[in-house]
C-alpha cells in the first residue's frame, strides 16, 4: 500500500477517476457511463474473498495490477492509496486509514471499472463489458449475484426501506410483486 498525495492524483490519477465517476452519492447511480452494467453487493469493504477476487481477476486483464482508494466525501481533498490486488492489504486500509470511515472510489488506471464502497455496508460495481462478464461469470452468474444481494439486503441491510427500494430499481432488482 502507498500513499497517494492530492498533487500526485490531481496530475496522474483525476483525469481517469472523472471518466468513470460522476461525483453523486451511491444513493444514485455513480457513473458516468451509461452502458456499463452495475451490480450491487453486499458489505463494500468488508468484501467476500470469492468477490474480491472476481473483481481482481476481471481488474488485471484489463491489465490493472493495483488500484486506486480515495476519498469520494470531501470538499478538502486529502490522501488516497494505490494498493495491490491483496485483500489483507485492504482489510489494513479499512482499519489503519480514515478511508474506512468514508463513501469511497476504488478503480484502475485503465478506467474500465469503477467501485464505490459505501459507509452503508454495500457497494457499486461497474465496468465495461468484458470486466462486468469475467465477474458475473465467476460469481456465478447475474441471477447468482442478483439473488444473493436480494438475501443480504432481506437480512442484514440496515437502511430505509425507501432507499433500499430506490437502489434495487436502479440496477433492476427491485421484486415486482407487490408485497403479500
Amino acid at each position: 500500500m502507498r500513499t497517494l498525495s492530492v498533487e500526485v492524483f490531481e496530475r496522474e490519477w483525476r483525469h481517469s477517476h472523472d471518466s468513470i465517476f460522476l461525483g453523486l452519492p451511491a444513493t444514485e447511480r455513480p457513473f458516468r457511463n451509461e452502458t456499463w452494467g452495475a451490480l450491487l453487493l453486499p458489505y463494500a469493504f468488508r468484501v467476500e474473498e470469492d468477490v474480491f477476487s472476481a473483481i481482481a481477476e476481471a481488474a488485471q486483464i484489463r491489465g490493472d495490477e493495483e488500484f486506486v482508494i480515495w476519498n469520494a466525501e470531501v470538499i478538502d481533498p486529502e490522501p488516497g492509496v494505490i494498493v495491490p490486488w491483496d485483500r489483507e492489504v485492504l482489510n489494513r486500509v479499512r482499519y489503519s486509514t480514515p478511508l474506512g470511515q468514508f463513501e469511497t472510489h476504488l478503480f484502475g488506471r485503465s478506467a474500465a471499472w469503477g467501485w464505490v464502497c459505501t459507509i452503508d455496508d454495500f457497494s457499486w460495481l461497474a465496468g465495461d463489458s468484458s470486466f462486468m462478464d469475467t465477474v458475473t461469470r465467476r460469481l456465478g452468474g447475474c441471477d447468482a449475484i442478483r439473488r444473493g444481494f436480494l438475501q443480504f439486503a432481506e437480512t442484514d441491510w440496515d437502511i430505509p426501506a425507501d432507499l433500499r427500494e430506490r437502489l434495487l430499481d436502479l440496477v433492476g432488482w427491485r421484486d415486482p410483486r407487490p408485497p403479500a
